[in-house]
């Protein structure tokens, strides 16, 4: 695509901007006015919804970037003194229930907003309520995971890349373990570490880590977690790699005929911000599904319930989020895959992945999209999480001796970071 538009396209992005300014309570012209938006990503600027934006209302916009690892240090001062809050801030699934929580976001279910979340994905929506089950944010994309392995492990090792029938070996943990172990014969990991499977897990609880009454508990599902991940260590089933790591990253940049990690358990957005980047290994994948459904990230925005611009923050949120005419276009271009089922369902069978030799990454999601629960997502999630990732590092290396003797470290270091908590 062009750095610019063209003029037909200006011309019909102006014409989307007065009907998206005449459909709400906020129909000053917005030309001239500029929008703040403080984020974990560019991919406001990167995927060009800034540059339709600011087509569409002549405003601008100032994004503003901050590592994920940094953000919620560096917006929860913001918020408490009052000073320099962007009109438009956001939360990833690991802190967006802590960030809708913090009582400094308008509620978008009512006027002038109006926001319509009935055709969104039923978790999409979820995330974005706080406590009290009121909607403080929205989000244009949902973020369903799945197993991408190699197309040239697949037919060498069971004779075909299919993805219907690779996804046959991994419909059960007992499935995936003896295919775990078929590879490991071969010389072949699974995967490149055991705890990225971390993210298949969590997405899976359905219990929060603290109850109402503010009382730590542990879903079952964080031992069979355990377990499956002391198999996949104790079966040379994992490459013993770190997420992330350089090492971690190479073995998914090998190219085909030298790769030895079959597999790596991504989302939706790991397709497009991290595999298309690979340049040895494209083509050469594909993906397929994984015992249980999963998601992994996603991000939702907020308006800032003291901003001077909530007429600017609210027409590029409705933009993303309520224009479906936009939303088609949008996931069209970027390949996205969207929040709203209906334009999930219009657009699903157009698209043919390069990174994944062809295969349509939206039909595959489309699948397992309405499958994901949130319930057990909470505003600890990120803290306790890493808690879990890091007492399962020390089982997987020995220093624990069972999985209830991890259940019980979780716990202990919890306890630490969270003293006035109920145990």
């Amino acid at each position: 695509m062009k750095n610019r538009l063209s003029t037909k396209a200006i011309t019909v992005l102006s014409a989307l901007g007065l009907l998206l300014l005449g459909s709400t309570a906020f129909a000053q012209d917005l030309k001239g006015k500029t929008l703040t938006i403080l984020s974990m990503s560019d991919e406001f600027k990167t995927n060009k919804v800034i540059e339709d934006f600011e087509a569409a209302t002549g405003a601008k916009v100032d994004l503003q970037v901050v590592p994920n690892e940094q953000y919620l240090n560096k917006l929860k001062p913001l918020l408490k003194s009052g000073k320099g809050v962007p009109d438009i801030f956001v939360g990833e699934a690991g802190f967006v229930k802590e960030v809708v929580n913090l009582g400094a976001s308008e509620d978008l279910s009512k006027a002038p907003y109006n926001a319509n979340v009935k055709d969104q994905y039923a978790y999409a929506a979820s995330m974005g309520r706080d406590n009290a089950g009121v909607l403080r944010a929205l989000t244009w994309q949902t973020t369903p995971g799945g197993l991408f392995y190699r197309r040239s492990i697949a037919k060498a090792v069971f004779g075909t890349d299919d993805p219907a029938e690779i996804g046959k070996k991994f419909v059960s943990w007992d499935s995936f373990l003896a295919t775990g172990k078929v590879l490991a014969d071969k010389g072949i990991t699974l995967l490149a570490g055991a705890g990225d499977l971390g993210n298949v897990f969590n997405a899976g609880k359905k219990v929060p880590w603290f109850d109402k009454s503010n009382k730590f508990q542990i879903d079952p599902i964080m031992k069979t977690y355990f377990d499956i991940a002391k198999k996949v260590r104790d079966g040379g089933m994992d490459a013993k790699l770190g997420s992330w790591s350089a090492p971690w990253m190479e073995g998914m940049n090998s190219k085909p005929g030298e790769a030895k990690i079959f597999a790596y358990l991504w989302p939706t957005w790991g397709l497009f911000f991290v595999m298309n980047g690979q340049k040895n290994s494209i083509g050469d994948w594909a993906v397929t599904t994984t015992p249980t459904g999963w998601y992994w990230g996603g991000t939702w925005m907020n308006i800032y319930n003291k901003s001077p611009n909530k007429d600017v923050a609210w027409a590029f949120i409705k933009l993303l989020t309520q224009d479906k005419a936009y939303a088609e276009k949008y996931a069209t271009r970027t390949g996205d895959f969207n929040s709203d089922k209906t334009v999930v369902a219009k657009i699903k069978g157009t698209f043919k992945n390069e990174v994944l030799g062809g295969q349509n990454h939206y039909e595959f999601f489309a699948k397992s999209a309405d499958s994901i629960d949130a319930s057990g997502v909470s505003a600890d999630d990120t803290i306790v999480n890493a808690i879990v990732s890091n007492v399962l590092g020390d089982y997987l290396d020995g220093k624990i001796a069972s999985v209830d003797a991890a259940m019980t470290e979780i716990t202990n270091r919890t306890k630490q970071q969270f003293p006035k908590a109920k145990y």
